[in-house]
């Protein structure tokens, strides 16, 4: 059985930071503030497993990392714009093992943007006729 297999979601590369890296101990850090340096010497990605099967939520990485969860998106679309290929699915953030996991994921996200264009579309429609939503009809 590879190494993969045995070990559940992240647990393997969450337990080996635990350890720290140099003079910085991951899950230490109660500050919100951390430095700039810190993000990009420790990117979230290196927390990261390879594959869709094992997937890291947000809520752990934020657990782990002793920040707010929106730091931790903050964090991952830092990196994604920095070309590294983060990809995400219902149960949490993980590295593509293969093109196939990168392509699903440009997929989602191409999808997810055209249900947003409809969406727009639509309240902005709304301008056209405005709707008083306690009564029910039209102002």
């Amino acid at each position: 059985m590879n190494a993969k297999m045995e070990t559940p979601t992240g647990a393997d590369t969450l337990a080996r930071a635990k350890g720290g890296f140099g003079n910085v101990r991951f899950g230490s850090c109660g500050n919100y503030t951390t430095s700039q340096d810190f993000r990009q010497d420790y990117p979230v990605a290196n927390l990261l497993r390879h594959g869709a099967d094992y997937a890291t939520s947000a809520r752990e990485l934020a657990a782990f990392l002793n920040w707010p969860p929106r730091m931790v998106t903050r964090q991952i679309e830092r990196e994604r714009r920095a070309g590294i290929p983060i990809c995400a699915n219902s149960a949490g953030y993980f590295l593509p093992s293969s093109d196939v996991e990168r392509d699903f994921y440009i997929a989602s996200l191409a999808h997810r943007e055209a249900e947003i264009r409809r969406t727009r579309a639509a309240v902005a429609a709304t301008r056209q006729t405005t709707i008083d939503l306690r009564g029910g009809g039209e102002a």
